[in-house]
C-alpha cells in the first residue's frame, strides 16, 4: 500500500471457487511455490470463517497442489482432497470457467482504461483488475439460484448485499482530498486546488467498502483513500 516503486511483481494467482454458491476468492502470488500456495489457502479459509463457512474439502488441479507440503496441510486440517485428471482440466470445469471469466473481464477493464488514460505500464495493474472482476462476479445475481441471490449471499447465508453506491467503474477518475486538509495540519488559500486527480483501481480488500484504492498518476503508487469523490 505504501512505500516506493519496486520491481517486484505478482506473477500469478490461485483461484478458489465454492461449488455450492459459486463464490470465488483470488489470492495473488509472486511464485507458484508450495509455501506461498499454502498461504493463499489459509487466507481463503480465514475469509470463509469471517463469513460463517468452514472449508472441508478441496478438488484441485495437479501441479503444486500435489506437493507434499500442501497435501500434508490438508491432512492436518482433516480436509478431503481430490484431484482433476492429468491434462483433463474439464474435470474441474467450474474453476476453469471462473479463471476464463476473470481473465476476460480484467482484460476488458485494462483495455478500456488504456484507451482513456494512455499511460505506460497499465498491464502491470492486472492484479487490481482481477480482484475487481472477482468482486463483480461474487456480488452479481447467481443465475442458478431461484431467488436470484448473489454467490456472496449464498456463501454467507445472508440477504445483505453491497449497496450500489459502492460500485464504481474500474479506471475512472477520482478526486482525492489534499493530504493537508485530510489531516487538518495545514490549509490552502481559496484559489488553490483542494484535490488531485487519481485513477480508481477498486475497493480496498483490507478496509471498509467505502475505501477506494487510488493510483497516483505522478508517483505511480497505490494507496487506500476515504476522502474522495467520483
Amino acid at each position: 500500500m505504501t512505500g516506493i516503486l519496486t520491481k517486484k511483481r505478482y506473477t500469478c494467482a490461485t483461484i478458489y471457487v465454492d461449488q455450492y454458491s459459486g463464490l470465488g476468492f483470488v489470492y495473488l502470488q509472486k511464485s507458484t511455490s508450495a509455501d506461498e500456495t499454502i498461504m493463499g489457502t489459509k487466507a481463503f479459509e480465514a475469509y470463509a470463517k469471517q463469513h460463517g463457512a468452514t472449508i472441508k474439502a478441496y478438488h484441485a488441479d495437479n501441479g503444486v497442489f500435489r506437493a507434499n507440503k500442501w497435501v500434508d496441510e490438508c491432512r492436518q486440517l482433516e480436509q478431503t482432497l481430490t484431484f482433476a485428471g492429468v491434462n483433463a482440466h474439464h474435470s474441474n470445469g467450474l474453476a476453469e470457467r471462473r479463471i476464463r471469466s476473470l481473465q476476460d473481464l480484467a482484460r476488458s477493464m485494462l483495455i478500456h482504461m488504456n484507451n482513456r488514460w494512455r499511460m505506460p505500464g497499465i498491464a502491470h495493474l492486472w492484479p487490481y483488475a482481477i480482484r475487481m472482476a472477482n468482486d463483480a462476479i461474487n456480488e452479481a445475481p447467481n443465475l442458478r439460484d431461484e431467488k436470484g441471490r448473489s454467490p456472496l449471499q449464498l456463501f454467507s447465508q445472508t440477504d445483505i448485499q453491497t449497496h450500489n453506491k459502492h460500485w464504481i467503474p474500474f479506471g475512472c477518475p477520482v478526486y482525492v482530498l489534499d493530504p493537508k486538509l485530510q489531516t487538518g495540519q495545514g490549509f490552502l488559500n481559496k484559489w488553490e486546488a483542494r484535490s488531485r486527480v487519481g485513477i480508481y483501481l477498486g475497493r480496498s480488500p483490507n478496509h471498509g467498502r467505502n475505501v477506494a484504492l487510488v493510483l497516483n498518476r505522478l508517483t505511480g503508487l497505490v494507496s487506500p483513500q476515504f476522502s474522495c469523490h467520483f
